[in-house]
């Protein structure tokens, strides 16, 4: 008893440890080893880390080129900025795209650059950054294909999966899901889903750069307009489901540009960002029981591009327009009247660069 109840409270206080300090006690006793591999653990130290976020840069210069990425601690600015690799293979390929964390687990894009184009051929990865471990993944059947993916975990088995549906576009309107596939972890192996076809409108502009979100184990795309309304297409990794949602406000195109608009993760929910670039004027909507509600609608300067919502939406990620002049930009969380209240040591991002939040985990990628 007196031996359970032991064990029982190192288990308390070896939760509430940075990841950092419990990849160097792995090697303390066999029992911490066999802790760290337990689920119902790796899950407890997960929601602790919660409150301690941090940011992922996965940077682009304003010519495009490749860079390294960047972990940004959020608690304070003066820390300087971690500079890592992601990269399992040789040096000739680099990091090119991400689709976000999950659990302290990103999937990301490594791609050759001798080899790349638009078509979006190139080398899946699974990565832990606290645990350096990656996973390469395997090419599933359908390789060439529009640069589609989609990153989570199945709560029912609590397996990462990765979603690749094929979306073809018949001229410039009507997506369709012509094929998709989901890789387990588990099995290591990509399996065909049945698709049902989604409605679409009769014409639809793509997005040449979309962004995307996991929300509640459903992931998320704005990936076209139909008229003025965002086309966000989503995917549950609990049933293998597709469905589609609309954005909450019908814009003339004129009104904002399609790069603009972002989707979010706000307390839990889906969250809309909409930048009226002539009216200087920025909205924030939540997705709540199925219905848009407008949270915000604040003044904002056009010279601000925004990355994305912060904390719990009364903030915003963001970055001065780095070609209003030559003056070097810094990466900065802004208060909604659009002053800065937190600047980080990185600078000159393209807007087509990509933060994500994630937490420090210790969860493994190997059984």
């Amino acid at each position: 008893m007196a031996k359970d109840l032991g064990e029982d409270l190192e288990s308390e206080i070896l939760v509430r440890l940075p990841a950092k300090s419990l990849m160097r006690f792995k090697c303390v006793q066999r029992s911490w080893n066999a802790l760290f591999r337990n689920h119902r653990f790796l899950m407890s130290h997960v929601n602790m880390q919660m409150s301690k976020e941090r940011l992922m840069v996965f940077g682009l210069d304003r010519e495009m080129e490749f860079e390294k990425i960047v972990s940004l601690t959020c608690d304070d600015p003066s820390q300087s900025p971690q500079y890592l690799n992601c990269s399992p293979l040789d040096n000739s390929f680099k990091f090119h795209m991400s689709y976000g964390s999950c659990n302290g687990v990103f999937c990301v894009g490594m791609c050759n650059e001798e080899i790349y184009d638009l078509s979006g051929v190139y080398q899946l990865i699974l990565w832990n950054p606290i645990t350096r471990e990656s996973k390469l993944i395997p090419f599933p059947s359908e390789k060439p294909s529009y640069k589609l993916h989609g990153f989570g975990v199945d709560p029912n088995t609590n397996d990462f999966k990765i979603i690749k549906p094929t979306i073809n576009f018949e001229g410039s309107c009507r997506p369709l899901i012509a094929y998709a596939e989901v890789y387990n972890l588990s099995t290591n192996s990509w399996t065909s889903i049945h698709v049902v076809t989604l409605p679409h409108a009769e014409s639809v502009k793509t997005q040449y750069y979309y962004s995307c979100v996991l929300v509640n184990g459903v992931y998320h795309w704005l990936i076209a307009y139909e008229g003025g309304f965002g086309y966000i297409l989503c995917f549950d990794f609990r049933n293998n489901q597709f469905s589609k949602l609309t954005a909450p406000v019908d814009l003339p195109n004129d009104e904002r540009h399609m790069d603009t608009d972002k989707i979010a993760e706000v307390n839990g929910s889906l969250g809309y960002i909409i930048q009226y670039l002539e009216q200087e004027r920025l909205e924030i909507w939540i997705m709540n029981e199925h219905k848009w509600t407008k949270t915000h609608s604040v003044v904002w300067p056009t010279d601000i591009f925004i990355f994305g919502v912060w904390k719990d939406g009364n903030q915003l990620l963001g970055q001065k327009n780095i070609n209003q002049d030559k003056d070097e930009k810094r990466l900065t969380i802004y208060n909604l009247d659009a002053q800065p209240f937190h600047q980080f040591q990185v600078l000159n991002l393209h807007p087509y660069s990509q933060i994500n939040k994630y937490v420090e985990s210790i969860v493994p990628l190997s059984t």
